[in-house]
Formats: structure tokens, sequence, C-alpha cells
């Protein structure tokens, strides 16, 4: 994976463009894309930094992940609230077809939409 351009490097950018240099003339100074000239100005005027984003990750799969524990956590009966805490963990429910017409403690709803 690519490494970010440096904040110096990022930071003389927009001082250029601050002081009425075109992006395009910024770029070739620079030797960078005209494209990264005008993110990096998007950016500072949206967040006020022109700092990079974060790279990588799982974020959106993690939370989604954490939303379905959630569900599935807040439709178990206590009893299995106990068993489920010490054997399975929610993750495995998340992409794995089920014969969810066993487990009548799944909701309805629940039912239609992991018997895909």
């Amino acid at each position: 994976m690519a490494k970010p351009y440096s904040m110096d490097l990022r930071e003389r950018a927009m001082r250029r463009v601050a002081a009425g240099e075109s992006a395009h003339s910024v770029a070739a100074v620079l030797k960078v894309s005209v494209s990264s000239i005008i993110k990096w100005a998007q950016r500072q005027r949206r967040t006020g930094s022109v700092a990079p984003g974060k790279m990588g990750g799982r974020g959106f799969w993690r939370e989604a992940q954490q939303v379905q524990e959630k569900r599935i956590w807040a439709s178990l009966p206590s009893s299995l609230r106990i068993a489920w805490k010490g054997v399975l963990k929610p993750r495995h429910f998340l992409g794995v077809r089920l014969a969810v017409m066993t487990m009548s403690w799944i909701s309805a709803s629940d039912r239609r939409s992991m018997s895909m």
C-alpha cells in the first residue's frame, strides 16, 4: 500500500494555492498529481487540515458486525446468553447460512433475512 504524502509537502502546496497559484502549476512544481492538490484543498476547506485520513482497516465491516452482534444478543433469552458468551461469538453467525428454522429464538424478520 502506498504511503501518504508528507505533511510538509501538503502544507507547502496549500500555501502556494492560498497565494493564488493554480492547482496545475503547484502540481507541476511539486511533482504531484493535480488531483492530489485539489483533494488537499477540498480537505482543508472541509476539515481545516490537510492531514491524511486513516488508511486501510475494516471500519465498515467491524461496525456492521457490532450492529449484528447487538441484534442477535438482544434476541436471545437470558439462558442462551450465558451459553452464547461462553461458547459462541456472534461473529460466527455473520456470513454463514444457518438452519434458522430450528432456532426458535430468532425473530421471524431475522429468519427471513438470514435464509437468503
